[in-house]
């Protein structure tokens, strides 16, 4: 039994150390396993959920996030979808921020800068004005209602600046348009940087983190904006594929 649970866990890890995907090969040989023994693991894993299968392709699920966190969202969540946020960061030159919820409070579990003169960070804004992050935005936008509830009453509405959203309706229609078109934008107006942020989902369709990016608006356009948003969304999709959740059309 105890072997049994050693071997599950070399395997998980094993998934993990290659990006969240491996054949039944492939972590057979890694593992040093016979093919039968890990297709029996693998069986395992997959009925208690805590990994998923994608044609040829074994992945972890975000399942243990809920059994071990912080452990997984420092270690686990990040070893899961850094390879993502590498491409992501290089592709769009920007810094970019990876930040999950708990207890009302916003964690950075992993941080890129980029290769600019000029760089923005998800430092730039004071913390206690949490409207003015897009990420927050994002997360909170997926709060059922009493959590919305208790963030309102904790931090207040976002004022007449944010669209004139000066009531729980307002802040609620705000946030179905972000979980329709998912994605968030906000801007710190004081120090000129603009912020996007993008919603990854875990394998049951709930909401585990957002992916966001801080840009200073004078390397912003439309055109540019565009593109940022595709590539941000692009990027937070495959995060969820990632984490098992394959049918982000759904979500609203």
């Amino acid at each position: 039994m105890v072997n049994s649970v050693a071997k599950a866990f070399k395997l998980i890890e094993c998934i993990l150390k290659n990006g969240n995907r491996g054949t039944l090969v492939e972590l057979s040989r890694e593992i040093k396993q016979k093919v039968p023994t890990v297709h029996n693991l693998l069986k395992t894993l997959i009925e208690l959920g805590q990994v998923c299968r994608t044609g040829d392709e074994y992945h972890v699920t975000a399942m243990l996030a809920d059994m071990s966190y912080p452990y997984f969202y420092s270690d686990k969540l990040t070893m899961v979808l850094d390879p993502v946020m590498k491409v992501f960061n290089a592709d769009i030159n920007e810094s970019v921020v990876l930040v999950v919820e708990r207890n009302f409070e916003r964690i950075t579990v992993k941080e890129y800068s980029c290769d600019q003169s000029v760089i923005a960070n998800s430092n730039t804004a004071n913390f206690p004005r949490l409207y003015n992050l897009a990420t927050v935005w994002v997360l909170i936008a997926y709060f059922p209602e009493n959590r919305l509830c208790e963030f309102i009453k904790k931090n207040g509405l976002p004022g007449p600046q944010w669209n004139a959203i000066t009531s729980i309706d307002t802040l609620q229609a705000q946030l179905h348009e972000i979980r329709k078109r998912l994605w968030a934008t906000s801007g710190f107006t004081d120090c000129k940087v603009s912020s996007f942020a993008s919603p990854v989902f875990r394998s049951d369709g709930q909401i585990v983190a957002a992916l966001g990016t801080y840009i200073p608006m004078e390397r912003l356009n439309k055109q540019r904006e565009r593109e940022i948003i595709t590539k941000l969304v692009e990027a937070a999709r495959e995060m969820s594929f990632r984490l098992g959740f394959k049918n982000q059309d759904t979500i609203t």
